[in-house]
């Protein structure tokens, strides 16, 4: 099987110190645990030049997911400094460290990672989508990959269409799409069978073959021995380096300093956005109409119970407005003037006068309240009578 081999399309790559791509120096990783904490890198260093193929080999828990995550730039050391071409990813912001990871590192999965609403064609298209790349530009280079992966015929079916080893595959095709000089294979044949694996393995050693540096994460010793060299982590420590294949690395592949350069802040553009979302919703329709319901009810009901609440509440007002103040309680309260009781000084007589005397008076209900006790037998109770 022949890949698309891109080494002349980009200037000869910038090197850091010692010619290293990737420099790793004491670099931990600590997590915190309750009151303690987990380290699950221990003072890790690490040197990996162009065009070198790394296994780094352990068992579950060791830290080489961890590493890997480090060094792909998704995840930051603790202690320790990490320098890709020369330059301290501490020191770039996250839209650097999205461009850098963009550029620089293709991503293998071990269980593919694929967008299953869409298409192989356009699994492969994503990572140049972030990339800023034309349509036109990006839809060529994806089917030319796909092609030369063996692909070709299978590029518009949809993840589920494919097998575990075809969409390895794609996932491959994926990492190459931006042309990036190292490729992190994370467990890359760990959900696959043999022959598929062996494929998988057979296309890693060819891209390193064109040039390409492959980091390749895996607790199968088997499968380590197919890099150039095997790293060994324990409880978060290197615990051996070996260098299993003596002969010159091949060329490297090109990376520029570009590569850490933003070259869009606002990725993808609104346009593919947009797209992605209508693809998303049409590859699920019953959930999208189910949720479209459901927001349209609710919806409906808040405007329901606010048109419910305003309309009596205006009911209440009108009929309030309707009444209106037509009713006039005049009460004696100067200072030292009894309002009640035998002295009281509005009497039966002017509630009369008012009547006849006062316009616009329809009626007049005088009224009158005092204090007395009851007696019953034996039994005095203290009341009020008010009469009118």
């Amino acid at each position: 099987m022949t890949l698309l081999d891109t080494r002349a399309a980009a200037p000869a790559p910038e090197a850091g110190a010692g010619g290293a791509l990737l420099d790793i120096r004491h670099l931990s990783r600590v997590y915190p645990s309750g009151e303690g904490v987990v380290r699950a890198l221990d003072d890790v260093s690490l040197t990996v030049m162009p065009g070198d193929y790394v296994a780094i080999m352990g068992q579950s828990g060791s830290g080489k997911s961890t590493l890997m995550h480090i060094i792909g730039c998704l995840d930051r050391a603790s202690v320790g400094t990490y320098h890709v071409l020369g330059r301290d990813v501490s020191d770039l912001d996250a839209d650097e460290l999205a461009a850098l990871r963009c550029r620089t590192f293709g991503f293998v999965f071990q269980r593919y990672n694929l967008l299953p609403s869409i298409t192989a064609e356009e699994n492969v298209e994503i990572p140049a989508i972030y990339a800023g790349r034309p349509k036109s530009e990006r839809l060529s280079r994806a089917r030319s990959l796909l092609e030369r992966l063996g692909l070709g015929g299978r590029a518009t079916h949809t993840p589920s269409q494919l097998s575990g080893g075809q969409q390895q595959r794609v996932s491959i095709a994926r990492a190459l799409m931006n042309e990036a000089p190292v490729i992190l294979a994370d467990e890359p044949t760990g959900a696959l069978d043999s022959h598929s694996g062996a494929e998988v393995l057979a296309l890693l050693a060819e891209l390193n073959r064109e040039g390409r540096t492959i980091v390749l994460i895996t607790h199968d010793p088997e499968v380590a021995a197919h890099a150039r060299r095997v790293v060994r982590l324990q409880d978060g420590r290197i615990v051996s380096d070996e260098r299993t294949d003596t002969t010159t690395a091949p060329p490297a592949a090109a990376v520029s300093g570009a590569a850490l350069k933003v070259r869009n802040r606002f990725l993808p553009d609104l346009g593919e956005a947009v797209k992605m979302a209508f693809r998303s919703m049409r590859a699920n329709l019953f959930r999208t109409i189910l949720t479209l319901l459901g927001v349209i009810i609710g919806v409906a009901a808040v405007i329901v119970m606010l048109a419910i609440g305003q309309g009596a509440k205006q009911s209440v007002l009108e009929r309030i407005a309707s009444m209106g103040t037509n009713l006039l309680v005049v009460r004696p309260g100067a200072p030292g003037i009894r309002s009640t009781g035998s002295n009281a000084s509005l009497t039966l007589e002017d509630a009369l006068a008012i009547g006849e005397e006062v316009p616009n008076i329809v009626a007049v209900s005088p009224e009158r309240s005092t204090g007395a006790t009851v007696r019953v037998g034996n039994i005095d109770y203290a009341t009020t009578i008010q009469g009118t």
